[in-house]
Parts: C-alpha cells; structure tokens; sequence
C-alpha cells in the first residue's frame, strides 16, 4: 500500500518537474526607474497599464519614493523569464503616446523612458487612484490645514533652462488666481522659496509659504487643496491628477512648453495661453 502511494508521489512530482521544464514562466512587465516623484509615477502607471491590458504581471522595482503612500508601489515577481524585451522611448517626445505590444510568451518586458502620457493608464483610473493614496499620518496632518485654500506650485531650479518647462514669473500666477473665484488663503509650494519670497508674494500679498516644507507634505497639500495653480511639473501634473476633491485646477498651456497645440491636461482643468509675459526674467 505504501509502496503505491509512494510511486504515485513521484509519478506526481516528475509531472510537475516536467511541466517547470518544458513550460518556463510567463512572461512579465518592469520598468527602469528613471527621474524623480513625478517621472517614477508615469512610469509605475505606464507599466500597471500595460499589465492590465495585456494581462501580464506587472514587477515594480524599489524606489526612493515608497513612503509617498499608503499602499505599496513596489512589487516582486519570482522566476522572471531570461529572454529581455525592451521597450525604448524615443528621444523628446516623452509626453506623447508610443504604442507597446507583446511579442512573445516568455519574455521580460522592460519600459524605458518617463512615459508621460495618461493615455498609457487611463483605463486603470481607478487602480491608480487607489495605488497612490496618501499615508494615514499624511491626510490627517493635511486637515489640521483646512483644505478649502489655493495651492500654488512654483518649479525653479532644474527646470529654469528645460525644454519641457515654462519658466513662470509671477504674472502667471497673478493670472492664473483670476480664474478661481474663491478668496481663500494662497500657500505656494515650492523647491525655490527665496524666490517666492522675493518675487512672488509681493505681487500677490495674501499668499504664505507653505509651513512644512518637506516634498511628500508640500505634495499632499498641492493635491488635496480645492483649488490648485499647477506649473508644467509632473510633480504638478500628479498632484491634480490625484485630487479627485479639486474644485479648481489651472494649469500652463502648451504643456509641455515645446508642443505646438498639445496638453497632458485633464478634462475640467483651466489651461493658460502662456505669454512672453508669464516668463519669468
């Protein structure tokens, strides 16, 4: 009797070991994080897209920052494939859609580039949505502010000299708080606050700068704030996108600044011709 269950076992296990052998694991989807917050969330969201869509796992490689949120944005998928496949963007257009299809079975997708476009996961809104929530600790300190306010962003340094990027003065945002009726309190967020400071606040007196200071909390405070005055910033670009509570959303137009007549702007949100004007100086 025993003699027979133990020939069944390894009857059993010489069909499993065959099967690993002859039928190596699926293929999976990656991407190689590139940038900073705003770049590693179109890429996260670019490879979760392709994954839903094509119903393949999706592999999220650690990133500096995890602790933005409250779910997790890193993923492990044992026994990837060997054969690599990767997906390349082409140079200066990271803000258009590129199409990425499968090719084989068994290979190991890799997405280069910053993907920043919403066309690459507008079918899984609401997957990223929930994906990119705010820690406990995070939203329960946005409160104590009082959220009814204006959140301004204003991005200097790496992007004074980027193709990409308006360099705005502060007649954008003089602008841009015509185009919200509320008369709230103004908290600019900011990498440049010498700047706001010296340039900003005396055009627009009513503003504060914002009491925290840190990137995840000047983050959450853009995105959670009922009104926003955004820069052509992916740090800006995902902070609306995720405050799903937004009355108000205003933002440069073109974005980004070198397309002709394109926007990553979302439906609902107020886009600004940018004038010489707005340039800041």
């Amino acid at each position: 009797m025993w003699e027979l269950i133990i020939l069944c076992c390894l009857i059993v296990l010489g069909i499993i070991l065959y099967r690993i052998r002859t039928n190596p694991c699926k293929s999976v989807v990656t991407y190689a994080p590139t940038g900073q917050l705003g770049n590693i969330l179109f890429q996260i969201a670019a490879t979760e897209g392709f994954s839903s869509l094509h119903k393949i796992p999706a592999e999220l490689p650690n990133h500096k920052y995890k602790h933005f949120f409250r779910h997790s944005t890193v993923k492990r998928q044992p026994n990837k494939p060997q054969p690599i496949h990767e997906f390349s963007e082409k140079d200066d257009i990271s803000f258009y859609y590129q199409d990425m299809k499968p090719i084989d079975e068994r290979v190991t997708y890799v997405i280069r580039g910053y993907r920043q476009n919403p066309q690459y996961f507008s079918h899984i809104r609401k997957k990223i949505l929930h994906m990119f929530m705010p820690p406990v600790d995070v939203e329960r300190k946005m409160h104590t502010m009082g959220l009814d306010i204006i959140v301004m962003h204003v991005r200097r340094g790496d992007a004074l000299n980027h193709p990409s990027y308006h360099n705005l003065g502060a007649n954008y945002y003089v602008r841009a708080l015509n185009h919200i009726e509320s008369r709230s309190k103004v908290v600019i967020v900011s990498d440049d606050y010498s700047w706001c400071k010296t340039v900003l606040i005396p055009r627009i007196p009513r503003a504060q700068l914002s009491p925290w200071r840190s990137a995840v909390d000047d983050f959450w405070l853009l995105s959670m704030a009922r009104h926003k005055v955004c820069c052509s910033s992916t740090f800006s670009w995902w902070a609306a996108y995720l405050g799903t509570e937004a009355r108000t959303v205003v933002c440069p137009y073109p974005w980004p600044k070198n397309a002709d007549s394109f926007t990553i702007a979302q439906d609902g949100w107020i886009s600004l011709q940018i004038t010489a004007d707005d340039e800041a100086s």
